[in-house]
């Protein structure tokens, strides 16, 4: 395929010009959501021409890339006008060839059933419409765990409707659906058949609101699933706010903007003092508003300016046309001791203080229903419309309050555009105006930049938080002690600025000198480096080094840095990777190089969790390789399954969550951090693929 992309390039030396891209992946490029460029489809008839003589032989790899690709084309080329022939050859590819077998794979059947169902749509052949089903139908009957099968199955059926006599081995309950169109009864039981497989991609969405998407890793269906946690009454106040939104915006002929998600099916949780359930609904297409937003990059940007202001009005629609359900106490004291109150404690001394400080900025504004309106707890839909998730939050907050979590939460805006947050806020209080709330611009703004503040102290205290939120929560309080239009704002950044300042150790000048946030990250990491990875570092027996000599060391390699910053480092609030002993220091774990680390003993615990990436799970179930250290000298656990998660993620890739069972490790099994466990390898026999059934239930035992 490469070798044909190149010779067309060759022939079209304008198109060789025009090409504004870096490299292609071939095959596996089309196994991507991404979109192909332009080039693509200009060089496809090259491409197919190179497969096609391999996979006429039946070759079954060639027979696989070219009825992808085939398909794509039909889907995705709209000037073309064989679009009936490319699906027809494709779907040919699938099956036998000469004297190779049909392509078997789930993937294979899937995609020929999505490629009937298009082609009958495009021929207006029914008869391919009812193969289609029947392969699905089939399909789910040999695999019944699998849901990717009824998704699709579902999906047409509410495009098109039922399906009358369909024929084989299908039990009633789902026979009558397909016969009836009944595609919810469909859905739902594919929703049931998530929760049992562990070949679903579990994302995360809401910040600590416990709501998950699972889509299906084949990407062929587009399904996915959301999940919610919750206590059953959360639940019935969750659908019954979103039932009233619905109904709002339908009798406002506000549908085609904003939304609610289905719920499908509420599943019991284990028993306990509290009723738990888990309550699963439909999103088909579409990402999270976090999601876009941090695709900043030409047209998207521009897209994502604008999927930011319908969620602004959108959020503006919910806080005017929703009650907010009574808590005992007031918005102050539940303010105080799950938000702003406790995010304080981690930062400044005084924090009563601060709190109370930071309550008479915003006191003389209206309260309005609580939403919980981060950017994970909106979708945006294929269509652009802006989907609300997660709606039992209670209580209210301060006019303009929710406006600046929705914005400033992730960093989003450059942390000085404060004129595209102004605008926002115009907008904002221009839908309160409408619902008949006036807010003077000047009190507003005040009150709209405390909540900023206030905002930007949860990012600085979040101990799971990135480093880049951390960063740009600190960059706003200090852009705002700056430019603040209030003295009393500007002080009051002033004051927590400062003080976190001294709390982590970024400055404090009666005893060490000065480090920039950015200073900060660039030094850990070469501390990192050289107390894990550096087999010419002199560090002591146990991996001490003394301040001085690693100070030396970084300096020799070209940073600028103090024996007091490295112990500043070492010892912040929050940074489990190092040691801090008196004036010595040393990496905690993640060595490459045997420093003759000692831990201490520890209680044996009974299982451990670790994310190992999808691309991984062959050689360790398939191979029987187990889990193996690889370029570190130790396997990492975790008795944590957030952190075992994080940990696994944190390199982008997809991850798959299991379980390990510690039974027969012994000594070989020790603990290096307060959540982080080390081993030499794992055996296969003791590591189980964990559901996302059973991954929720152990968060509800957390």
């Amino acid at each position: 395929m490469l070798d044909a992309f190149v010779r067309y390039l060759e022939r079209s030396p304008a198109s060789l010009l025009a090409l504004s891209i870096r490299g292609m992946r071939f095959p596996f490029g089309l196994r991507t959501p991404s979109e192909m460029p332009t080039i693509f489809f200009s060089a496809a008839d090259s491409l197919v021409e190179a497969l096609q003589p391999s996979a006429n032989r039946g070759q079954y790899s060639y027979r696989d890339f070219l009825s992808e690709l085939l398909a794509y084309l039909a889907r995705n080329d709209p000037s073309r006008t064989d679009r009936a022939e490319l699906l027809t050859e494709a779907i040919r590819l699938r099956g036998p060839v000469g004297a190779k077998r049909a392509l078997a794979g789930m993937r294979s059947q899937l995609a020929q059933a999505a490629d009937y169902i298009l082609l009958a749509k495009i021929s207006g052949d029914t008869k391919h419409r009812r193969t289609a089903l029947e392969l699905l139908l089939e399909v789910h009957g040999r695999v019944p765990n699998s849901p990717d099968p009824l998704v699709l199955l579902a999906e047409e059926l509410r495009v098109g409707g039922g399906l009358q006599r369909p024929r084989g081995n299908i039990e009633p309950q789902l026979r009558s659906a397909v016969s009836n169109g009944d595609h919810d009864a469909v859905l739902r039981l594919s929703a049931k058949l998530v929760l049992q497989t562990p070949h679903m991609r579990r994302r995360e969405l809401g910040g600590r609101g416990g709501v998950a998407t699972a889509d299906d890793y084949l990407g062929v269906s587009g399904q996915a699933f959301i999940f919610k946690q919750m206590t059953r009454v959360c639940h019935e106040r969750d659908l019954q706010r979103g039932a009233a939104l619905s109904a709002e915006l339908a009798r406002e002929g506000l549908t085609g903007k904003f939304g609610v998600v289905d719920h499908l099916l509420t599943v019991e949780l284990e028993d306990g003092p509290i009723e738990e359930v888990l309550s699963i609904r439909r999103f088909v297409s579409g990402r999270t508003l976090r999601e876009v937003l941090d695709d900043r990059e030409g047209q998207a940007a521009a897209s994502a300016a604008g999927h930011l202001r319908s969620a602004v009005d959108f959020l503006a629609f919910t806080h005017t046309r929703t009650d907010g359900f009574r808590e005992r106490g007031t918005w102050r004291r539940s303010v105080k001791t799950r938000e702003l109150g406790r995010w304080l404690k981690a930062v400044v001394t005084d924090h009563a203080a601060a709190f109370d400080a930071w309550v008479s900025l915003v006191a003389d504004v209206p309260l309005l229903p609580r939403r919980d309106a981060h950017a994970q707890n909106w979708l945006v839909a294929a269509d652009g419309r802006i989907l609300a998730v997660d709606l039992d939050a209670i209580g209210r907050r301060p006019a303009t309050y929710e406006l600046a979590q929705l914005i400033d939460d992730a960093p989003v805006l450059r942390p000085d555009d404060w004129d595209t947050r102004e605008s926002l806020l115009r907008a904002y209080l221009g839908q309160l105006r409408r619902a008949g709330i006036e807010i003077s611009w000047d009190v507003a703004l005040r009150v709209y930049e405390a909540s900023t503040a206030a905002r930007a102290v949860g990012l600085l205290s979040d101990p799971e938080g990135a480093n880049e939120s951390r960063l740009h929560g600190f960059a706003l309080l200090e852009y705002l002690m700056l430019n603040s239009r209030s003295a009393e704002v500007a002080a009051w950044c002033s004051s927590v600025a400062d003080g976190w300042r001294v709390r982590v150790g970024l400055s404090d000048p009666s005893r060490f000198h000065a480090i920039s946030p950015a200073d900060r990250v660039r030094i850990s990491k070469a501390m990192a480096y050289h107390l894990r990875h550096d087999p010419t570092a002199a560090t002591s027996r146990g991996g001490w080094m003394f301040a001085d000599d690693l100070a030396e060391l970084l300096r020799a390699s070209g940073h600028k840095v103090t024996p007091q910053q490295l112990l500043v480092i070492a010892g912040a609030m929050g940074e489990p990777r190092f040691e801090l002993d008196e004036l010595e220091i040393r990496a905690a774990y993640g060595h490459s190089v045997d420093r003759g680390v000692v831990y201490e003993p520890a209680q044996p615990i009974s299982v451990l969790y670790h994310a190992a990436p999808a691309s991984a799970l062959p050689s360790i179930f398939e191979a029987r390789a187990g889990l193996l250290p690889m370029a570190r000298r130790m396997v990492h656990l975790s008795d944590d399954v957030a952190v075992a998660r994080q940990a696994g993620e944190r390199h982008g890739e997809e991850v798959v969550l299991l379980r390990v069972d510690t039974e027969g490790m012994g000594s070989d099994l020790v603990r290096a951090a307060q959540r982080t466990w080390l081993t030499e390898r794992v055996a296969v026999e003791s590591i189980v693929v964990m559901t996302i059934l059973e991954e929720w239930v152990l968060r509800l035992e957390d």
